[in-house]
Parts: structure tokens; sequence; C-alpha cells
């Protein structure tokens, strides 16, 4: 009886698949992007269970097994955990490892897992492994349909780029995250196409909105304005279609405007309460980190922000590079960066190419979002290894910029991805 619930859920699961399977007309990449993730979930499990032996995988999994055994003895208590979770004063609540908004929300979502699958890890983190497939391929397929010509930049820098696949996997917040990012991504997409959207698109658009609020608000604290003003500037130029050639001007100025009303809506979102978050967790990092980004005096300053950010934007882009250290994830993560060090020479050649027409309503955006998600997660978290991790937010989208500008790869990668 125990085994038949995590039974029937893989069966759903992979009913669900084959549906989606099915009507594919890429079922290679289909089949190949699905095992990555399970890939990634493996590795997850190996690094913390077998390298690290310890992390947050791991509290998240006791945590989330917790809750699900509460589930089936006090569904009424748990279920006032989930309102609010500071009113319930029970010892079991107490026994939690993570207190903290985040880590809670994102425990209260992997212990519906964990009650599906019995609590098993490996199980748990194939279910996470799959919702993240599906928000990395609702996103694909929105941008084949936007860019029909990208097969190959889409594919690798969405599906098989590796430190996205392995950190998008498994039992971590990351997942959950990535899904809502991918997914409402996707969907801005879509409506730029001129594509209709579903009533159940825009019900999930906002779940996905919140859950990634909730976890990474630092993507989403970014992404919101940036694809508000995509929108906002989108029906402006679909109304005065002659107000699109003024669209290097228009979005920059829609995008400052916004930010500036923002930042002066509410206290915690004023400029100088943003620095000075910046500098606490920039601090509490270098107190606990051996290799980390040293910044030049760095202080809870405007100024010092925007002196020391050319500083924090490269080394989100392309550190550690190698040779920096020796340690074994800090060794991987510098190959990876290193191919993305010749990706962007290579590149560069073609930018001569590249009108202003050629900007659409993609690339700016995007860079723009690239650009201040790299800037402040490099401030905020000057760890190397935690970084690494941390800017899956933004590296498929500056993967897919460096592999879509140049002419050439785009060109012979077609047959490869076909």
């Amino acid at each position: 009886m125990k085994l038949l619930i995590p039974i029937l859920a893989s069966l759903w699961v992979f009913w669900l698949l084959w549906l989606a399977y099915r009507g594919e007309a890429h079922r290679r990449l289909f089949v190949s992007a699905l095992l990555a993730k399970v890939v990634g979930a493996s590795a997850v499990r190996w690094l913390y269970f077998n390298h690290y032996r310890s992390g947050d995988t791991i509290g998240y999994w006791m945590d989330a097994r917790t809750i699900a055994e509460h589930w089936l003895i006090d569904p009424l208590e748990t279920l006032g955990f989930y309102w609010n979770e500071e009113s319930i004063a029970s010892e079991w609540v107490q026994s939690l490892i993570y207190h903290t908004d985040r880590s809670v929300y994102f425990t209260k979502f992997a212990a519906l897992v964990a009650l599906i699958s019995s609590g098993n890890y490996w199980l748990m983190g194939l279910l996470l492994a799959t919702l993240s497939f599906a928000g990395t391929w609702y996103l694909f397929k929105s941008v084949k349909e936007y860019f029909p010509q990208a097969l190959f930049p889409a594919s690798l820098a969405l599906l098989f780029w590796p430190s996205v696949v392995v950190w998008s996997s498994g039992v971590i917040k990351e997942s959950v995250a990535f899904t809502a990012l991918f997914f409402v991504t996707g969907l801005l997409l879509r409506i730029l196409k001129g594509n209709p959207v579903s009533y159940g698109e825009w019900i999930l658009a906002a779940l996905c909105i919140w859950s990634g609020w909730s976890l990474k608000y630092y993507w989403f604290a970014v992404w919101i304005p940036v694809a508000a003003t995509t929108i906002f500037i989108a029906w402006i130029t679909s109304l005065k279609p002659a107000y699109g050639r003024y669209y290097l001007v228009l979005w920059p100025v829609a995008f400052s405007l916004m930010l500036l009303a923002v930042t002066s809506f509410h206290p915690n979102f004023h400029l100088s309460r943003i620095v000075a978050v910046i500098y606490e967790n920039n601090q509490a990092f270098v107190r606990i980190s051996e290799h980390y980004i040293q910044y030049q005096n760095l202080q809870p300053s405007v100024w010092s922000m925007l002196k020391n950010a050319p500083l924090a934007l490269i080394s989100s882009l392309y550190r550690p590079i190698p040779g920096e250290t020796y340690n074994f994830m800090y060794v991987l993560a510098s190959l990876e960066n290193f191919v993305l060090m010749i990706l962007t020479l290579w590149m560069l050649p073609f930018l001569r190419h590249l009108k202003p027409a050629h900007w659409g309503q993609v690339t700016m955006p995007a860079l723009v979002y690239i650009a201040l998600e790299a800037v402040l997660l490099g401030l905020s978290t000057p760890n190397l290894g935690t970084l690494s991790r941390y800017r899956i937010g933004f590296m498929p989208f500056f993967v897919f910029m460096l592999l879509h500008q140049n002419v050439y790869l785009r060109r012979r990668g077609q047959g490869i991805a076909a």
C-alpha cells in the first residue's frame, strides 16, 4: 500500500510525458533533454550525499519528509502550517531545519512531492527534474517559434548547457524557481509573437511569478520590470508602428521611468535600501568564503556599487577562470567559463553586421536583464561557487545570445540539432 501512490504518480507523469512526446516534432531532442534533467538530478544527489556529505538539498529533503509525514498524522494542523507556519508551535515545526521564508516556501512545495513519492529522495528528484524540464521545454518551443532559425542555439543554451541542467534539477529551490522563470519567459515570447494566450496560461503565469518571487526574488525583481517594459513598448508600437524606429530610445526611457517609479513606491524598494541589502549579503558571504570576488573597498553606497559593477559583471559571466583554484567543482565551472570566453570572442566579429533594426523586441531586454542580473548577483554573492549556481537565472539567455549572434554556429548547428 505504501508504494501504491508513488507508482500511480510515476505512471501519471510518464503518461503525460508520453502524450507530449507523441505530439512533438523534435522527439530526439525531447527525450535527450529529459534524460539530461534526470542526469542533472542524479548529479545533485551525488554531489551533496557523496562529495560534500551535507548541504541544503539534504536539509530540504528531511524537512519535506517531516511535513509530508505530518500531513498523514494531522492534516488540519499541517494545513494551518501552510497558511501561516508561525502560528503553529508544535514540536515537529520547531524541529525543522530551515525557518527562513524562502526555504520554508520550498519545503512546503517539496513536501507535496514527498507525499506522492513516499519521501524517497531519488523519486522526488526525478519529479522535480521533470517539472523543470516542462518549463524548459515550454520556453524552448516559444523560442523556436519566435526565432525559427535558432534550433541549435536554443537547444544548447536551454536544454543542454551543463551548469544550467545540473543546478535546475533535483531537490533544490532552483528547480521550481527555474521552471517559473522559463514558463513566464516563454509566455512573454508568445505574447510578443501575437499568439493567443489561454486563461489557464495566465493563471499559471501568476502562480509562477508568485512562486518565483517567493523563492528567487532577485531573479524576478529584474525580470518583472524588463518584461513589463517590453510588453508596454510592444503595445505602443502596435498602436503606432512608426514608433518602432525609435525602439532603441523608447525602451530604455520607459524602463528607467518604471525603475524610478518602483524605487519610489515602497521604502523596501528605495535605492538606499537595495544598496544596503546588497552590501550586507556581500559581507555575509565574504566572512564564510575562501574563494570570492575581492572588490575595491566596497561600501553601502550607490557610487561604490557603480565603481565595482564592471568587476561584478565580468566575474558573474566568466569566473572562476581556469587555474584560479583547483577545487573539484571550481575546475568544472572554470572549464565551462573558458568555453564562454571562446564563444564571446568568436561572436564579436559578427557584431559589425548587427544593425539597429536587428535589435527587435527581444535583444535589448535580454541584454539588460543579463547585465543587471549579473551585476546584482556578482555584488551580493561574491562566493564563486554559490555564484555559479545562482547565475543560472540568466546564463541560458546569455549563452543563447552568444550562439544566436554567431552566424557561423547558427547555420552549421542547424544540421546537428535537427
